[in-house]
């Protein structure tokens, strides 16, 4: 069997070590830090910050429009309708819950088939 085929090459002494002189690998320092994963949720959030929900009440119509103030509210209808065609507008501020009350009640009276969810 000493002549036999075998897949060993040398004594074993020849064995792939890093010689002394080179350094071990990169320090934690030089590695490169993973990102961290930015959700475009958050980013959403942070560009709504200071926009406020108001209740527009127009005697043809009543919705809910996003705003910094009432002034830039009034801008918007401006755009939105002719001036001519708004004889009253109402503008209040609405808190966070009850913008959602608002639909609420808006989806229980189209399920309900309620023509005027205020006369209840």
């Amino acid at each position: 069997m000493d002549g036999a085929i075998t897949n060993s090459v040398g004594t074993g002494s020849e064995v792939a070590l890093p010689p002394a002189h080179e350094p071990p690998g990169k320090l934690a320092s030089q590695k490169k830090k993973k990102r961290k994963f930015k959700s475009p949720v958050s980013e959403s959030i942070q560009e709504s910050v200071g926009y406020f929900p108001f209740k527009i009440e127009i005697d043809f119509s009543e919705f809910i429009l996003y705003g910094k103030s009432v002034s830039e509210i009034k801008l918007v209808l401006r755009k939105i309708y002719r001036p001519e065609a708004i004889t009253v507008a109402k503008i209040t501020r609405l808190q966070p819950n009850e913008v959602i009350k608002y639909f609420y009640d808006k989806r229980m009276a189209a399920l309900h088939h309620i023509a005027n969810p205020k006369a209840e």
